[in-house]
């Protein structure tokens, strides 16, 4: 019967990968992040642009072409090569993430393709691993069961046909953190850091993992690990946003928050506390109206924190702290995208807690 449930999940695994490679979500990320592929044998910046515009055309259905470049700005980004290469920094400060995706292209994939294969193995790889970790716990049945339900209701299914880097930065926390809890300590620190050149706004969850991991975790790492750890993570936040000249994060708050930005090199905006304040109150509102997931996995963790298991107690409390933060600092509705990681997690850890309570009751009332 294991086998068979294995069969079943890695058939609907494979279905799915394959419909997200051939079926991706075309979003206008698609184009920048084509552009930095790109770039990493051209530097001519018109013919980056002309390259760009070129392959995503005769990559994808005329149809999708014409939806990503409808919009003023998009239209603007089209036709002027100046502004389109102002765009990439915001795109080039995920050297790992373009970088597998000029790998693939190397092969023989077309360019739009080679980006969303990324995206698509790392759900693939998450899906696994989750089901890796629950059969740890589970019973059969239940381990993939749970399995399907968390890579459905976390977005790691929807993820797979995304243009960004979220698959695969969710894959490489979600690997981390299951290292960690292997007891594996400098290997997890290692995957936290990589993670960083996924997305560098993990920086954020590393640097609190590595609080959590020098002070309060079970086998702490020693200071002077610790000290190391936190200086890479810095070092290499630092770096890879200053070889992609990024334009900080006011400039980042404002053009993703409220208003894009099409010269971003020449313009310098000042976000000032009304502003934040503005931006904060309204997409906190927001998130509350829409009675968006982040409060359903808010009432997981609560669940988790309360059991007896200290590791997924502590884990869920660092993906609540970490998402909190996030937002306070970049205060976009809570994009579940973002948080994909944090969110398999604590349902993973709520799933736990709850089947271990179970058992010591079964063990007790016999």
């Amino acid at each position: 019967m294991n086998r068979v449930y294995l069969l079943i999940y890695l058939s609907y695994l494979v279905t799915a990968t394959l419909y997200a490679i051939f079926n991706p979500f075309y979003t206008w990320d698609m184009i920048p992040y084509s552009a930095v592929v790109l770039s990493i044998e051209e530097s001519d910046e018109k013919i980056i642009h002309q390259m760009t515009y070129d392959a995503v055309k005769q990559s994808i259905p005329a149809e999708a072409y014409a939806n990503q470049t409808a919009t003023a700005y998009q239209k603007e980004m089209e036709q002027n090569e100046l502004y389109f290469n102002q765009q990439l920094p915001f795109y080039k400060i995920r050297p790992l993430y373009t970088s597998l995706a000029y790998l693939v292209h190397k092969t023989g994939f077309n360019i739009v393709t080679a980006i969303v294969i990324i995206s698509a193995l790392s759900s693939l790889f998450m899906s696994i691993l989750i089901l890796r970790w629950l059969l740890d716990y589970l019973d059969t049945f239940y381990a993939y069961l749970f399995s399907f339900l968390i890579i459905h209701s976390t977005g790691i299914i929807q993820i797979a046909r995304a243009f960004t880097p979220d698959a695969l930065s969710a894959a490489i926390l979600i690997g981390a953190l299951y290292v960690l809890k292997q007891r594996r300590m400098y290997f997890a620190c290692f995957l936290l850091v990589l993670a960083i050149f996924a997305r560098t706004d993990n920086i954020i969850f590393v640097l609190i993992a590595l609080t959590y991991l020098s002070f309060f975790s079970v086998k702490a790492l020693n200071w002077r690990a610790s000290l190391f750890f936190v200086v890479l993570s810095a070092l290499s936040y630092l770096s890879i946003n200053h070889l992609a000249n990024n334009y900080g994060w006011a400039t980042i708050f404002h053009h993703t928050l409220i208003h894009l930005i099409n010269n971003p090199a020449d313009y310098h905006p000042n976000v000032t506390w009304i502003d934040y304040l503005r931006v904060l109150k309204q997409n906190a509102f927001e998130a509350f109206l829409w009675v968006n997931s982040f409060f359903v996995f808010l009432l997981c963790a609560f669940i988790s924190v309360g059991g007896n298991n200290k590791i997924y107690s502590d884990l869920s409390i660092l993906m609540i702290l970490s998402v909190l933060t996030h937002f306070l600092l970049f205060p976009a509705p809570f994009w579940q995208r973002f948080f994909i990681a944090h969110y398999s997690i604590i349902s993973i850890a709520m799933i736990v807690t709850v089947f271990k309570i179970k058992r010591e009751k079964v063990h007790l009332d016999s």
